[in-house]
């Protein structure tokens, strides 16, 4: 695997885990979160040469294309139960 493609991999499974613990765990019941993982890294990787190719730096580029399939929005958690 390409190293970049690796470290983005990596990117995304931090942030899954840490910020969407419902998708990981739906994926990795699944069987498919480092198939996910690896499919995210290689699209975001083709978004950042797009950017790039377009005349944005490397940078900029990364900024864009990061929000796109790696760093998702936050899951909604779920408020605590109210005690009466």
């Amino acid at each position: 695997m390409d190293q970049r493609i690796q470290e983005l991999a990596i990117k995304a499974r931090e942030h899954w885990e840490k910020w969407l613990p419902r998708k990981t765990k739906e994926l990795k019941d699944a069987g498919q979160f480092y198939a996910a993982l690896h499919i995210v890294a290689v699209y975001t990787q083709a978004k950042i040469d797009e950017f790039i190719a377009k005349g944005y730096d490397k940078h900029k580029a990364e900024e864009l294309a990061l929000p796109l399939y790696i760093l998702l929005e936050p899951e909604i958690q779920s408020p605590p139960p109210i005690l009466h």
